[in-house]
């Protein structure tokens, strides 16, 4: 049987749930992913998105808009509006890597996932950010320097998976803890060269989930990042399945 779905929810683009009918006369279902698609409108900032920092003793905290087409120099203009007033100035090295400059001794207090990510700190984690290890040191021009040592993302991870409660069990771990490792159940892996407004498109890899035929009537596919973060898509995403009976287990 061959069902194809899409997101109708505006406010959650990236999920989809259906009620698909049992095949009939077995116990157990073969599910395969066969396509993906979607357009890369991919919301990397939200309003309620902050970073927070202390300048010379004085906490600071900035919010953010609603923002999808971001590239380094873009996020650089907006960090630098936001931080006018405190006197720190963010800056891009010859790398594309971020580094943050001020005359007062300065450290990073706090920040939601997004910004780590467009920061390039998301090999940190949350502990090692609240307990102000990202301080500022002093450079041979006697200012205060605090260098970014990765490179942020702009169109979420370069690799997302969609996973669903019908699919085959994968490991993994976390960008910021790789000593943690956890289960998902990924039903499709999406490697793409990402580009802002242009399909995403991925076919399948072979790979089939085989459950219980009861399991499919409440199915939920959702699309996350590679570190387990659903994705905020602005517009509806389509899949594709087979279902075929699997009489060799029954």
């Amino acid at each position: 049987m061959r069902c194809v779905f899409n997101s109708v929810d505006e406010d959650n683009y990236s999920r989809i749930s259906v009620t698909i009918p049992p095949l009939s006369g077995c116990k157990y279902t073969a599910i395969r992913c066969d396509s993906f698609t979607c357009n890369c409108n991919i919301r990397v900032l939200k309003s309620g998105d902050y970073l927070s920092l202390t300048v010379g003793n004085k906490p600071i905290t900035i919010y953010f808009d609603d923002w999808c087409n971001l590239n380094v120099e873009t996020f650089c203009e907006i960090l630098n509006g936001k931080l006018k007033d405190s006197g720190v100035i963010c800056k891009i090295d010859n790398c594309g890597r971020y580094y943050f400059e001020c005359n007062k001794k300065f450290w990073f207090n706090d920040m939601t996932y997004n910004v780590k990510l467009l920061i390039g700190l998301y090999s940190k984690s949350d502990a090692e950010i609240r307990s102000e290890k990202l301080r500022a040191e002093l450079d041979e021009n006697m200012n205060y320097r605090l260098k970014i040592k990765s490179v942020g993302t702009f169109l979420s991870t370069p690799v997302l998976n969609l996973v669903s409660n019908i699919g085959n069990m994968s490991l993994h771990n976390k960008t910021d803890d790789i000593v943690n490792i956890q289960s998902c159940n990924s039903i499709m892996r999406i490697n793409n060269s990402f580009s802002p407004n242009m399909p995403i498109v991925a076919s399948s890899d072979g790979s089939v989930s085989i459950v219980p035929s009861g399991f499919v009537s409440g199915a939920v596919f959702v699309l996350v990042d590679a570190n387990s973060h659903q994705i905020d898509l602005l517009s509806p995403m389509y899949i594709s399945l087979t279902l075929e009976p699997m009489n060799a287990y029954e």
